[in-house]
């Protein structure tokens, strides 16, 4: 919930949605609403809250959207490159995508600590309200289903994100992806539970962030978006690190078997993403 409403903009930005730059510049306003949905901002926290959002906006088009284009760039290179792709090299990739999130909370944690200190009852409220709501929808749409649902509908949702860089997926490349589905536990119960905890942390921020030290409640922050990352819980960290492990395979296993076509479709999305943070990162 938190990593959604907080990091929207970088969300935006590595997702590879189409209109991405409209996405991008209107980033702000997206956020400044879910913001005012999530904990019913007015007067002087709504008006902080935006000024945090514009401040973090503005950082994130001068600081990180150069970096995400050299990123593409260097994708670009070695998917040109007719060496086979690791999975090791796909998760040296991903992490560095992490980082680059990693960084955004980092900033996010710094400008809306302040933020959290302006808090009343009416934010807290609602804060609860909309936990309660979220996660009811999460057990009907995760819990309660059977697993082979669970199973079918992240099978559908990864042949979409792999059909937008690769084009129509073949026969076999679809199965390569369900034997990673497969090979990955649901845990429905888990996820639940991992859920409540991170959802418990963030509340017991918002809850002393009126009496703490301002560095203190960035820095509880900075440790609730690094465990989205390096789960806590070393079962958890255990089972994040084994299902990355098969998506890399998997994902080194596409690349190599993609057709010239498919090939030559991901390096124009590369290329067409990578103009985008270009031309974004010199806009004010």
């Amino acid at each position: 919930m938190l990593r959604r409403l907080l990091i929207v903009v970088a969300a935006l930005a590595l997702s590879g949605c189409s209109g991405l730059r409209l996405g991008y510049d209107h980033a702000d306003t997206v956020i400044a609403f879910r913001m005012n949905d999530w904990f019913a901002l007015s007067g002087d926290v709504e008006d902080a809250a935006k000024d945090g959002v514009r401040r973090v906006k503005a950082w994130h088009r001068r600081e990180e959207l150069p970096q995400y284009a050299a990123m593409l760039r260097e994708v670009d290179a070695r998917l040109a490159d007719p060496r086979p792709l690791t999975a090791a090299e796909v998760l040296t990739m991903q992490q560095r995508v992490t980082q680059r999130l990693l960084r955004v909370g980092d900033r996010v944690a710094s400008e809306f600590a302040p933020v959290l200190a302006g808090f009343g009852p009416r934010q807290r409220e609602r804060l609860a309200a909309k936990i309660e709501d979220s996660n009811r929808d999460f057990r009907k749409e995760n819990v309660d289903r059977p697993l082979a649902r669970l199973r079918e509908r992240r099978l559908d949702e990864t042949i979409d994100r792999y059909e937008f860089w690769l084009g129509r997926l073949d026969r076999a490349q679809r199965e390569r992806i369900r034997q990673w589905i497969d090979g990955v536990d649901p845990d429905p119960q888990g996820r639940l539970a991992q859920r409540l905890r991170r959802q418990q942390t963030f509340v017991a921020i918002v809850d002393a962030a009126p009496s703490v030290p301002q560095a203190q409640t960035a820095a509880s922050l900075r440790a609730l978006f690094a465990d989205f990352d390096t789960p806590a819980d070393p079962a958890a960290r255990e089972r994040r690190q084994a299902m990355l492990a098969g998506w890399a395979a998997m994902t080194a296993d596409l690349i190599n078997g993609a057709t010239p076509a498919q090939r030559t479709r991901a390096r124009e999305r590369l290329r067409s993403m990578e103009e985008d943070f270009t031309v974004l990162s010199r806009e004010h």
